[in-house]
């Protein structure tokens, strides 16, 4: 029988406590994500934020403790044009990390204000239709 994964469904990641409006800068702001309202059974237990990541859920956990992670771990989102995103990002004085390409990605990292890594991508031969 075995696991089944059916498809991938959130990611977590931290933010230091009290630092609400610096996340609300980047992930609203910045990248324009819809803040969604997690379940209060779990806002009363956590202090955490959710956000619209496609069809995905980004959840932003502010409780402590805070641990920066390595620049290794990092999620990836997919844009629709690489130049334009690296523009974007500099227009907040966010600096852009060049990468080598993959055969079927052109690529750059982003970290968010705490170290966050975030890896932005497009595709080299996007699907029509």
């Amino acid at each position: 029988m075995g696991l089944k994964i059916t498809k991938f469904n959130h990611l977590t990641i931290a933010a230091p406590k009290g630092e609400h409006d610096t996340v609300t800068w980047f992930y609203e702001k910045v990248l324009g994500l819809k803040k969604l309202t997690p379940p209060s059974n779990l806002t009363a237990s956590y202090d955490v934020w959710w956000y619209e990541l496609g069809d995905k859920v980004l959840h932003v956990d502010f409780s402590p403790p805070f641990i920066k992670v390595p620049h290794n771990r990092h999620m990836c989102i997919e844009v629709a044009n690489l130049d334009e995103a690296r523009k974007h990002f500099h227009s907040f004085d966010i600096e852009t990390r060049a990468d080598a390409d993959v055969p079927q990605y052109l690529r750059f990292h982003v970290d968010d204000p705490f170290g966050n890594g975030i890896e932005v991508v497009e595709p080299r031969n996007p699907k029509k239709g």
